[in-house]
């Protein structure tokens, strides 16, 4: 949920940076309009790059890929009894790799020069260039949205995991109830049993030691 929250702020600000794009992107605009709207876009990527720095959980740059993670390439969840030896049994990973983001040539590739305008204002700048540029941030907005799908299917099947675990634990439960606790209802009805039995034989005894008296008696 960490990460996909910077990820959420970093697609925002790519739409934010499209729209940039498009305007600087027509000859409704010169050039000193375009170097305005450059400015904003320079700033921009500098808060995407330090959202990118920033996204931390529990001690790890979660946007920032094995390199800013002491060359670790995945975060493991252990989510099992055991020990994790056998595969996909005890443990779930999150690779670091799949999820990273950069302003860079090698990831979204969007620059903090003269990007969607000139550097200043009374500089050189094309239509066209700025055109190229919303190419280059579609397929970054494409990045970050198979990033969050990656987290997505993550963060789904560990609910599922945690549904199974949540049953297996119930089942467990019962199971352990049913070997422990007493039948309370089987319990009373067998007591009542014995004490209806006992009392039975009680007054057998008593009417079988009434027998002899009577006989005496008609002795005396």
């Amino acid at each position: 949920q960490v990460a996909e929250g910077g990820m959420n702020e970093v697609s925002n600000i790519l739409i934010r940076l499209r729209e940039l794009a498009i305007q600087s992107a027509s000859d409704t605009v010169g050039n000193t309009e375009r170097s305005f709207s450059n400015r904003e876009y320079q700033q921009l990527v500098s808060e995407i790059d330090r959202i990118v720095n920033t996204t931390e959980f529990n001690g790890w740059n979660l946007l920032g890929g094995a390199a800013n993670n002491n060359d670790i390439e995945k975060a493991v969840f252990h989510i099992g009894p055991n020990d994790g030896t056998i595969p996909n049994t005890d443990t779930i990973s999150l690779d670091i790799e799949r999820i990273q983001l950069g302003i860079g040539e090698d990831q979204l590739n969007l620059g903090m020069e003269s990007e969607i305008g000139p550097m200043e204002v009374d500089g050189d700048f094309s239509r066209e260039t700025a055109a190229e540029k919303i190419t280059i941030l579609d397929t970054a907005l494409k990045k970050v949205a198979g990033n969050r799908a990656e987290l997505g299917a993550l963060q789904s099947r560990l609910n599922s995991t945690i549904s199974n675990i949540s049953i297996s634990i119930e089942n467990a439960e019962s199971a352990n109830s049913r070997i422990r606790d007493v039948d309370f209802a089987a319990e009373t009805a067998n007591f009542t049993q014995q004490k209806i039995l006992s009392q039975a034989g009680v007054s057998v005894l008593s009417h079988a030691n009434v027998q002899p008296e009577i006989a005496l008696a008609l002795l005396r």
